[in-house]
């Protein structure tokens, strides 16, 4: 990839649309209005010098990138919410870090707290090649996508099941998706690419083309042929139990990544359903955009904490476009989900208009007047070399609209096999850091990598017991 000139001026700047493209790729910047990141809905606080006015033109680029990027994030998030509050976690504070050159891991991250705490994107090395996460949109949206909806639902963070962490990833996706549909010009191309029929896959589809390039120069069998996940797929909803831990791209399996392509999938499909003939503009697809988000958010909010948050969060966007958009995309939306596998048809056969219509878009809480979103389960800590048991959050709730026809008693045995499920899947992608006093000596699952960022921990609390907590998202 060779980067001209750019010519840089007060009002105007250079930014990647989407994502720059595998190192062969022959795309160009795209001039933008000069964005004020102080005037985005959500403060940032972007801890990298930004370029002088003699710094190489490549530099710029990132660097006003990664701005672009960021608001661009929070501007569609905040059109989908509709006038309703916006706010990151409150451990976050009211302004969210990005550090921009954030070490050299094949990879990006949301941590909530601690010394790493805010968004951090890396600066890898491979093959010779030097890849800069913070100037693909792609990798930016998608991990303010994890920040923002961290604001939204903080209990997904903790409560331990593949659909949450794997609901999280295909937020992030949405966020990249939904966010690159704001540029008039980005919307031309994936018109021209696809012909209109925007579950195809495109550029818009596609993710992080140019980081899934150094992806597969270590694993090729990590990421799909041209980009780190397409959206555009045809992979089906599976009960994670019966799913391996690991498998290649082209199938799915335990890990998050894995299994939230059904999701972005889905989404995909519905921003396709609200793309319909005989309009096939800019503005009709930047329309699609905007109800896709604001139904994928309204939802989000309302959906309980419980063990088929999948299928609960199907059945509530059909309610959500029943009562905000007359029902526009009712039927279209029942075809999707069913054709994903999230709704089965006996599901669909209880959704009835007045079991839909029974809700309440004013509940946007949907954790304050039922039971605790989340229940404790206490672990056996030795198989995992942890030299006592550690508790775990798992969720507790029962779905609100699809019906499952289990007793409590049931519910939680299933959400303690599902959490057991996550957990060991984590322990064996070496992503857990264990405190050193917590470890068993010679325990073969000690991490070994001290360096590498860890999305889970397990803490000992003031109290002497042990805890595992959810601590970051990564990219890949």
């Amino acid at each position: 990839m060779t980067l001209g000139p750019l010519t840089m001026s007060p009002t105007r700047i250079h930014v990647w649309e989407e994502d720059p493209g595998a190192h062969s790729a022959r795309r160009s910047p795209i001039a933008q209005p000069t964005r004020d990141i102080s005037k985005s809905p959500l403060s940032f606080d972007v801890i990298d010098r930004a370029p002088g006015p003699y710094s190489p033109a490549a530099e710029k680029l990132r660097y006003e990138t990664a701005i672009d990027s960021l608001i661009r994030a929070v501007d569609w998030f905040a059109e989908a919410m509709n006038g309703r509050s916006l706010s990151w976690h409150e451990d976050v504070g009211r302004t969210l870090r990005v550090t921009l050159e954030g070490g050299d891991e094949l990879n990006a991250f949301y941590h909530r707290e601690g010394p790493k705490k805010g968004l951090r994107f890396c600066t890898p090395t491979t093959a010779g090649k030097k890849i800069h996460t913070c100037e693909s949109p792609d990798i930016v949206c998608h991990e303010v996508g994890h920040a923002l909806l961290d604001g939204l639902r903080p209990q997904f963070l903790h409560a331990a099941g593949l659909e949450y962490f794997a609901f999280h990833e295909a937020f992030g996706d949405a966020s990249s998706i939904l966010s690159s549909l704001t540029l008039d010009s980005f919307c031309s191309n994936v018109l021209h690419e696809t012909g209109g029929k925007i579950n195809f896959t495109s550029r818009l589809s596609r993710m992080a083309e140019q980081f899934s390039e150094a992806v597969r120069l270590l694993n090729p069998g990590k990421s799909d042929q041209n980009c780190l996940r397409d959206a555009a797929n045809e992979f089906f909803y599976a009960d994670p139990l019966n799913l391996p831990f690991r498998a290649p791209a082209t199938a799915i399996c335990g890990r998050m990544h894995s299994f939230s392509r059904i999701f972005s999938a889905t989404i995909l499909d519905v921003l396709d359903a609200f793309y319909q003939p005989p309009h096939f503009s800019i503005p009709d697809l930047k329309a699609a955009a905007a109800n896709t988000g604001k139904i994928l958010c309204r939802a989000t909010e309302m959906t309980p904490i419980s063990p088929w948050y999948w299928a609960d969060m199907a059945a509530h966007m059909i309610a959500v476009d029943l009562k905000e958009f007359g029902g526009q995309q009712t039927e279209s939306l029942r075809r999707i989900f069913l054709k994903r596998g999230i709704l089965s048809f006996e599901d669909l056969e209880s959704l009835t208009m007045e079991r839909l219509d029974s809700v309440d878009l004013k509940d946007s809480a949907p954790d304050s007047d039922r039971e605790s979103p989340t229940a404790t389960l206490l672990v056996d800590g030795a198989r995992y070399g942890i030299d006592r048991g550690y508790e775990v959050e798992i969720p507790n709730q029962a779905p609100r609209l699809v019906r499952i026809e289990v007793p409590a008693e049931e519910r939680h045995k299933y959400a303690e096999k599902i959490a057991r499920y996550s957990i060991e899947s984590a322990f064996i992608e070496g992503r857990v850091g264990i405190t050193k006093n917590l470890c068993i000596d010679g325990a073969p699952l000690m991490p070994k990598n001290e360096s590498r960022t860890f999305t889970h921990e397990v803490q000992e609390t003031d109290a002497g017991s042990a805890v595992l907590r959810r601590v970051a998202f990564i990219h890949g």
